[in-house]
């Protein structure tokens, strides 16, 4: 018998509806049943609802009219007449809601009935006669006793409503719990029988299809001989006959293709190979261009500096040259004058009075002297140390550019982590600008509380003139309701104060609120700014990396060339140091002598002998500056010589940059066009390999 695949689906799927439709109608019947129990629980609460605003507006009338025999406003009047309007009506609506009632409700209204007389008495002694007349008529016929059996009869009608309330929630609670049984039930008998079905239906569906599928795996496999054997009598074993006829014609269209597809693939694979490995040739040559076109840059960066570096230095020895040379003239000029001092030391004996003028004028040229010496070893101790601190600075180069990669790696990390951490304080600013807008939202509640608080304070003053009426009833007795009249009255007043200074507060922290808003929204708009500017930064620590290497070579070459200065400076400062020690004996000598001046007569001998010493340390001092000046034009020179290799090395930097562009420009067009050829093979391989697949496929 064949039974189809629809017909079994069909009879599970009616099994599910039958049993959905069952558990479904039992669930709506019980739900109906909730629903009425529900409804009849609302209007009782309706009910009590509706019995509380009777007793609400009737002390409201009362309050009305407390408030009109004080002031005899004539809005508590319309206010008063509006509230006893309303009871007929709402005792209407009772009895319609639960016509249970009617009884209470019947000897209710009377009771009511009384309490609005008692009320309207009161008013017209007030219209009549005044206040006291009104506060009398009060006293002798109160309402008091009226309201007192008013609310025993509400509090009453209450009570038999609540049990009624009480007795529909248990009947509504046991409607809900039939309900979840019979849903809970039904559900796993229909989960139960669902299964049991399904089972029973996927053994006979599911284990022709996995036949069925296995074959057709085999025949995507290449097996195209193999077929697939059909048992069932339904689509199925139709479908599984379809598809060996399928296999039959794939088979017999193979074999046709079988015979050409080798070479073709061969050839293909051949030609992949060939472009594969031009491509790589071709890339690897234009990143070696790239990478010797930037190094150049670096360079000619590095040699640039090294040229101003050396600028530098050559006007800095030129000015120590022209010191050295001015030192050089000032001995000469001092040697002079100490062959001067030694002859006027020889004619010492022939007048006192030329020897005393001579030992004055000798020693201010010796203190000039000094103090031209002191200048050169200053200028020159400047320089030795301007040498070695660029020495240091040379080396302290090379190792910061050594570490500047890996701070610069860092840094580009750290540049990472503030880049979440900015996306993160945007979040947080968007957040906070929500919040803002919510506490906008949250002050235009409070203004609406405020409001309500300014009503409540027209009632506490109401119920502070309800007191004094209390009070007036009861006499001597009421003397306490007086002072808690007293108390309420200021009691409002405050509240009244303290409202509009709130309501002030509100309204600044509003404008607030919304400056701040706008002030997120700005704070949002520069942090999207600042990760950009923070990625930028990412990218620049990038390309710092890869200069860092370059950077650190050049900085040791610049560090032995200033090595090399370095000596030279230490020798000039040596010998200037040695030129100062002279200069300072030779002021020691001239002031010796020229406390001596005054005992010429008996020291004649003394003062000879120190001049010849002086001449002598003239000598020495000549021939130190005469050093100094060869030295430092020795310095100028090799400065200069410095300064001009580099520019000539600079000028071939240019021309082998120049080389490197034009070099680099042809790599790129050969790239290019390896990019091109690679493309076109590759697509033909792609092309090749899917016939080969099929020539496979074809050999099974």
């Amino acid at each position: 018998m064949r039974t189809s695949v629809a017909a079994k689906l069909r009879t599970v799927f009616g099994l599910s509806l039958f049993i959905l439709v069952v558990i479904g109608g039992i669930a709506f019947y019980d739900t109906q049943h909730l629903v009425a129990v529900t409804t009849a629980r609302s209007q009782a609460r309706q009910f009590l609802w509706d019995l509380e605003q009777v007793v609400s507006n009737l002390r409201a009338a009362e309050n009305e009219q407390r408030g009109y025999l004080l002031t005899g406003d004539a809005s508590y009047r319309e206010a008063f007449q509006r509230s006893i309007g309303t009871f007929e009506q709402a005792i209407t609506d009772l009895k319609r809601r639960d016509p249970s009632l009617s009884g209470r409700l019947d000897s209710l209204e009377p009771l009511i009935g009384r309490v609005i007389s008692e009320l309207q008495r009161g008013i017209d002694a007030r219209d009549k006669s005044g206040v006291d007349a009104a506060i009398a008529n009060i006293r002798g016929h109160g309402s008091a006793d009226a309201m007192f059996t008013v609310r025993t009869s509400v509090t009453s009608i209450e009570a038999q409503e609540m049990d009624v309330l009480k007795e529909r929630a248990d009947e509504a609670t046991a409607t809900a719990r039939r309900t979840f049984l019979t849903i809970g039930f039904g559900t796993l008998f229909a989960l139960i029988a669902l299964s049991v079905s399904s089972v029973v239906m996927s053994r006979g569906i599911t284990r022709p299809v996995q036949k069925l599928v296995a074959g057709t795996e085999r025949i995507a496999a290449g097996e195209l001989s193999s077929r697939i054997t059909a048992e069932s009598h339904d689509e199925i074993g139709e479908l599984a006959g379809s598809f060996n006829r399928m296999a039959e014609s794939l088979e017999v269209r193979t074999r046709a293709l079988n015979e050409s597809g080798g070479a073709i693939t061969g050839g293909i694979r051949v030609m992949t190979n060939g472009s594969d490995m031009l491509l790589i040739r071709s890339t690897e040559q234009s990143q070696l261009a790239e990478r010797s076109a930037h190094s150049l840059m670096q360079v000619r960066d590095i040699t640039e500096q090294v040229v101003r570096t050396a600028e530098g230095v050559t006007a800095r020895t030129e000015d120590v040259a022209a010191r050295a040379t001015e030192l050089r003239a000032s001995s000469e000029q001092v040697r002079t004058t100490m062959s001067q001092l030694f002859e006027s030391a020889a004619k010492t004996s022939s007048s006192t009075t030329e020897m005393s003028a001579a030992s004055a004028q000798m020693s201010a040229m010796t203190s000039a002297l000094a103090a031209a010496g002191d200048d050169v070893l200053a200028f020159v101790s400047e320089m030795e140390a301007t040498s070695g601190e660029l020495g240091s600075l040379a080396k302290n180069t090379a190792d910061l550019s050594r570490r500047a990669r890996e701070e610069a790696v860092a840094g580009r990390a750290a540049v990472d982590e503030t880049v979440a951490g900015i996306e993160h304080s945007r979040e947080l600013t968007e957040r906070a600008a929500d919040v803002l807008a919510d506490l906008a939202g949250r002050v235009a509640q409070i203004r609406q509380i405020l409001e309500v608080v300014g009503h409540v304070t027209q009632r506490t003053n109401l119920l502070a003139l309800n007191a004094a009426i209390i009070a007036a009833h009861a006499g001597e007795h009421g003397q306490g309701f007086n002072v808690v009249a007293e108390e309420m009255r200021e009691l409002a007043e405050q509240t009244r104060k303290s409202t509009n200074e709130i309501s002030a507060i509100v309204n600044g922290v509003r404008t607030a609120s919304q400056a701040a808003v706008a002030a997120m929204q700005d704070g949002v708009d520069r942090i999207r700014g600042t990760v950009s500017l923070a990625r930028n930064a990412n990218d620049s620590l990038g390309r710092i990396v890869d200069t860092s290497a370059s950077s650190f070579e050049m900085s040791q070459q610049i560090s032995a060339s200033l090595e090399q200065q370095a000596a030279a400076t230490r020798s000039l400062h040596r010998t200037a140091s040695k030129m100062s020690d002279h200069i300072g004996e030779n002021r020691r000598s001239i002031d010796e002598q020229a406390r001596a001046a005054s005992l010429l007569a008996q020291e004649a001998e003394a003062v000879h002998n120190i001049a010849a010493q002086v001449r002598s340390a003239s000598d020495h001092q000549s021939t130190a500056a005469r050093g100094i000046a060869e030295a430092m034009e020795q310095i100028n020179l090799d400065a200069r010589t410095i300064r001009d290799i580099v520019r000539k090395q600079l000028g071939q930097l240019e021309e082998v940059s120049g080389a490197s562009s034009s070099m680099r420009d042809i790599a790129q067009k050969n790239n290019a066009l390896a990019e091109e050829l690679t493309a076109t093979v590759r697509t033909l391989a792609q092309s090749g390999e899917k016939f080969e697949q099929v020539v496979r496929m074809g050999s099974k």
